[in-house]
């Protein structure tokens, strides 16, 4: 399969088409891994590959200057590369699970396009809670791909800890706090764990490409996730979970990582928020 396959893309602006193209190599390498998949499976994966380039290619780079749309890429073609996973279920899953976190808006207005319903009026309000938004956009992805994948990607969707305070912006240790028992939660559910952990190697794994300061954040976000949920559940997978044949890769890299770059880190009690 090759790019030129994607529906998607006929709909770009040019300045939309060179972010299709910093994120070539990643997409033709995830093109190539749908090869070997049978042909209901990467059918229904590449129509959640293009409604994800739909949704994501007008989003901000990611804080390394890469193309947003290279995240999402890159978790699924970890999980179909690294972990041999190839459930289109769980690969549908990692495509999409961050549209309802930071694109619920283009779903919702997909959805009442689609099923030609009034958009209601408390999603526009400032104190309408997050969370109310994001169910109300996982009506699309329901619509799209079914209860199964619904249910995933809202268990993927962290509600932040904003939504609890419509009136001021909560701190970093508050943000932080939410996000750790986000990330407790997602790890009780084997499909969604697969696709949490896959989504932390990522972004751990790039964390030292970031400004000194964002570095530093990023360290603070993470590492008590490393250090108290993933190297723990780690020793707890079950022989049954998607996982468990890679525990131990998971392990050392989670490990090694959190040695070399996140323990001086938090070590050092000098650093600026």
């Amino acid at each position: 399969m090759n790019l030129t396959d994607l529906d998607a893309l006929n709909d770009l602006t040019p300045n939309q088409l060179r972010k299709i193209s910093r994120a070539e190599v990643t997409l033709n390498q995830f093109l190539h891994l749908l090869d070997e998949l049978p042909g209901s499976a990467r059918r229904r994966i590449v129509r959640a590959l293009e409604l994800m380039i739909r949704l994501h290619i007008t989003q901000k780079n990611r804080l390394n200057g890469e193309p947003y749309i290279t995240h999402p890429l890159t978790v699924a073609t970890t999980l179909l590369d690294t972990f041999h996973i190839t459930d289109p279920e769980i690969i549908i899953t990692a495509l999409l699970h961050d549209t309802v976190e930071d694109q619920s808006l283009k779903l919702i207005k997909l959805y009442i396009k689609a099923t030609h319903q009034t958009r209601p009026e408390w999603i526009d309000q400032v104190a309408t809670p997050i969370r109310r938004i994001q169910d109300y956009a996982l009506r699309e992805i329901g619509r799209q791909f079914g209860p199964e994948i619904r249910r995933n990607i809202r268990k993927l969707s962290n509600p932040r800890s904003e939504s609890s305070y419509p009136n001021a912006v909560p701190s970093r240790e508050l943000r932080n706090q939410a996000y750790f028992h986000h990330i407790m939660e997602t790890i009780n559910d084997p499909i969604v764990c697969t696709v949490k952990v896959a989504d932390l190697l990522h972004n751990v794994l790039t964390i030292h490409d970031l400004p000194k300061k964002k570095y530093h954040n990023k360290c603070k976000k993470y590492g008590p996730v490393i250090r108290d949920i993933l190297l723990p559940m780690c020793d707890a997978l079950s022989y049954s979970h998607p996982l468990y044949p890679h525990k131990e890769y998971v392990r050392k890299v989670l490990q090694d990582y959190y040695e070399q770059y996140i323990t001086p880190i938090l070590d050092d009690k000098t650093c600026i928020e």
